[in-house]
């Protein structure tokens, strides 16, 4: 899998280069989810985004349902490393 690179800003107008880990489609609610890294300290987000275009702005998750789905994908996808 070939790692891709976003740069998100902050509140503070500052550019902060990320990796992205994955994306995931969920079926069952339609919507797509983005799970990228903070490459300077390591940290990893998840955002709700628009996979016709990158560029819009990103999403907050809406429930605790949707981020227990994202970490056990997150804690697979270390697994295979």
């Amino acid at each position: 899998m070939k790692q891709s690179e976003l740069v998100v800003i902050d509140d503070n107008n500052n550019e902060i280069k990320c990796d992205v880990l994955f994306t995931h489609h969920n079926d069952n609610n339609q919507k797509d989810y983005i799970v990228y890294m903070n490459k300077n300290n390591q940290e990893v987000y998840a955002s709700l985004y628009n996979p016709n275009n990158i560029n819009d702005d990103f999403q907050p998750i809406e429930t605790q349902e949707e981020f227990d789905m994202l970490n056990k994908l997150l804690k697979e996808m270390n697994s295979f490393k």
